[in-house]
C-alpha cells in the first residue's frame, strides 16, 4: 500500500515538519507492506535529501498576502491531482489544516484522503473553525492528537476521528539527570507560546532561588521585545537568550527544569524532549497537550492558565527542594515510552490496516 504525506514546505522549521520527516523515517526503516513518502509542495529553505520526500518546487508560500496564497493553492491543486495520481497513491494525508482544507478540494483517481491536525483546534479564529466544519466532512478521516480535540470539537461534526500523538525521538536517549540550576525555555519567542508570561514568571522566581539560571532557546518576532523586558527588569545576570541549536539534546541535559508557558499548544514537542531527558517540567494546563502528556505531581505539575503567580511559587517549590526534583525525574524516565517511536507508529500502523 503506497501512502503519501502531503506538506506546504518540509524545510520550514518547526514541529510540522520535524513531525513528518520522522514519520517518513521511521516507516522508510521497516519491512513493511506500506511504502511510505512525503510530497512537499514547496522549499524555502535547503531541501531535506531523503529517497522518499519528493518536491513539487512551488514558488515559497510563507510571506505571501491573502490573494497571494489562494492563488499559490489554485496552481498547486493540479500538480498535487497529477503526481498522487501518476504514482498511484492508495492514501493522501494532508499535513496541518491550511493543507488539508486545500487538499479537500482535490479529486484523485483512486486515493482516499485523511488529514492531519497539529494544532488545538481552538488556536484557530471563527473563520478557520467555519471552513473546517464545511470541509473536513469531505475528509475519510481525520487524525488530531489529543483526546480533548476530539471529544471536545471534532465528533461533533466528523465521524471518523483518531488520536495519535506524536513520538520524540529522545525516547530512547542515554541520559542521567543532572541537579544543575539551570531552567530550560524551548520556543517560539512569540505571543503564542506566552513569552510575556515567562519573562513575568522569571521576575517573580530569581530573587528566590539563589544560583539558578534561565536558559532560552529560540527565535520569533517578540525576540527584540523580549531582550528589552529582560534589561529593564535587571535581569540579564540570570537569563541567557539564544538562538536554536541543532544539539538541543546537550541543553536538556544540562538543565534542572523544564518550563512551558504557552496560551495554547496542539501536542508540544519540547515537553516529550525534555521528559525523554528526566527533566521535572512545570507548564500552563494550556489547550491542548500538556495536560496528556504531564501526569500531575508524578512527573511535573499543571498551572492553571494563565496564573503567573501560582506557576512561578510552584517553580520556585521545585527549584529549592532537589529530593522532589530527583522523584519527578525518575518518573518522566519511566513514562517516556509513551510516545516512543515503537507505541505512536503502531497506532499509524492501526490505522492504515483498517484500509486493507
Amino acid at each position: 500500500m503506497k501512502v503519501l504525506y502531503l506538506i506546504n514546505d518540509i524545510t520550514m522549521p518547526g514541529g510540522l515538519s520535524r513531525v513528518t520527516i520522522n514519520l517518513v523515517d521511521e516507516f522508510s526503516s521497516l519491512n513493511s507492506e506500506y511504502q511510505v513518502h512525503a510530497l512537499s509542495a514547496a522549499a524555502k529553505f535547503d531541501k531535506v535529501e531523503h529517497s522518499n520526500i519528493d518536491y513539487l518546487d512551488m514558488p515559497a508560500l510563507h510571506g505571501l498576502n491573502t490573494l497571494g496564497k489562494l492563488g499559490w493553492y489554485a496552481s498547486l491543486r493540479e500538480e498535487v491531482e497529477t503526481y498522487v495520481n501518476e504514482h498511484d497513491y492508495q492514501l493522501v494525508i494532508a499535513v496541518g489544516t491550511a493543507m488539508t482544507l486545500f487538499a479537500s478540494f482535490c479529486r484523485f483517481r483512486s486515493a482516499r484522503l485523511w488529514g492531519a491536525e497539529h494544532l488545538a483546534h481552538n488556536h484557530y479564529g471563527a473563520l478557520r473553525k467555519v471552513f473546517k466544519r464545511w470541509r473536513y466532512p469531505k475528509l475519510e478521516r481525520l487524525i488530531c492528537l489529543t483526546h480533548a480535540d476530539k471529544h471536545r470539537y471534532y465528533d461533533k461534526f466528523l465521524k471518523n476521528v483518531a488520536v495519535i500523538p506524536n513520538f520524540t525521538n529522545f525516547a530512547s536517549v542515554d541520559a542521567e539527570y543532572s541537579h544543575n540550576k539551570k531552567v530550560l525555555f524551548v520556543g517560539r519567542y512569540n505571543d503564542m507560546k506566552g513569552v510575556d508570561y515567562l519573562v513575568d514568571i522569571i521576575n517573580l522566581v530569581h530573587k528566590h532561588c539563589p544560583g539558578w539560571e534561565f536558559t532560552l532557546y529560540g527565535e520569533g518576532e517578540r525576540k527584540a521585545w523580549l531582550l528589552e523586558q529582560i534589561q529593564k527588569m535587571n535581569l540579564s545576570h540570570v537569563v541567557e537568550v539564544n538562538e536554536p541549536t541543532e544539539n538541543i539534546s546537550v541543553e536538556y541535559q544540562k538543565s534542572g527544569i523544564f518550563i512551558l508557558t504557552s496560551r495554547n499548544e496542539g501536542f508540544p514537542m519540547v515537553l516529550l524532549e525534555a521528559q525523554a531527558h528526566g527533566l521535572p517540567v512545570v507548564s500552563f494546563d494550556c489547550e491542548t497537550g500538556p495536560s496528556e502528556i504531564i501526569r500531575e505531581g508524578e512527573d511535573g505539575y499543571l498551572i492553571p492558565a494563565y496564573d503567573t503567580k501560582l506557576f512561578a511559587d510552584k517553580l520556585i517549590a521545585l527549584a529549592n527542594d532537589g529530593d522532589k526534583r530527583s522523584l519527578l525525574s525518575e518518573n518522566a524516565f519511566t513514562n517516556r515510552q509513551r510516545f516512543s517511536k515503537a507505541s505512536i507508529i503502531d497506532l499509524w500502523l492501526e490505522q492504515f490496516r483498517t484500509l486493507l
